[in-house]
Order: C-alpha cells, then sequence, then structure tokens
C-alpha cells in the first residue's frame, strides 16, 4: 500500500489524479506525518529546481567533439599505418638477418676441429686449467 500512495503522491506533482486517487493521497496525508514530510521534500527540491538557472554548453559544442573525435581516429589510424609499415619492413630484414647467421654458423662448424655449437658460435674450447682455479691447477700437477 505505502508504494501505490508513494506512486500517487510522486503523480500529483506532474498530472491530474482521479478523484478516488486524490481522495485516497488526501486521506493519506492527513494521517500520515513521513508521507507529509516527504511531500514537503518534494515540493522544496521542485521549487529549487525550478528557481536555478539553466546550464547550458557553449556555442558549437557538438562541433568541438566531434573534431576531437576525428582527431583521435586520424591519430590512431597514423599509428596503425606506422606499425604496419614497420611490420613490413621487418620482416625482409629479418630474413636476410636469419640467411646471414645460417651461413656464418656453417662457415664456423666447417671450419673448426671441433666439432660443437661452441665452435659454430666461434667460440675457442676453454682449457681445464683457465677454468680451475690457479691453486687447483698447481695441486694437480
Amino acid at each position: 500500500m505505502r508504494q501505490q500512495l508513494m506512486k500517487l503522491l510522486y503523480r500529483s506533482f506532474d498530472t491530474k489524479l482521479t478523484p478516488e486517487e486524490q481522495r485516497q493521497l488526501d486521506q493519506a496525508l492527513n494521517t500520515s506525518k513521513p508521507l507529509q514530510i516527504r511531500k514537503a521534500r518534494i515540493e522544496r527540491l521542485r521549487e529549487q529546481l525550478r528557481s536555478s538557472a539553466a546550464q547550458s554548453f557553449r556555442p558549437f559544442f557538438v562541433e568541438r567533439v566531434v573534431g576531437c573525435i576525428r582527431e583521435l581516429q586520424a591519430q590512431e589510424r597514423n599509428q596503425e599505418i606506422f606499425f604496419e609499415a614497420l611490420v613490413s619492413v621487418f620482416r625482409p630484414v629479418a630474413v636476410a638477418l636469419l640467411a646471414l647467421l645460417i651461413v656464418l654458423l656453417s662457415y664456423n662448424f666447417g671450419k673448426s676441429d671441433n666439432k660443437t655449437i661452441a665452435s659454430a658460435l666461434a667460440d675457442p674450447p676453454i682449457p681445464v686449467e683457465e677454468m680451475l682455479d690457479p691453486t687447483v691447477v698447481l695441486i694437480l700437477e
């Protein structure tokens, strides 16, 4: 019942109620203090809204917003074009570098007597003496 009375109260501000609805609302307002307080608050709020100055946007607001959106879209398109160009340039360079790397590894592997990955990378084998601490080498001798 309370929900129905609240709906009637809100409707009474905007539309004309039927005689039966108006009677129900008047009766509820006479008997319910919280409903009277609610009505007074709503009336104050409506009066404040009515008396406040209407705020509006400056002239050409829509044109400025649309211009900003178009500018952002143009920037995004420019970035996409840049990255597409970067990818198209990188692919041939990557293929050429991979081919060069394979040629160099094959050359180093063929020139070396030791057939290891270290020799393919032109990394000379390290003698045991260089790997160990000099004091250990002296003890081993």
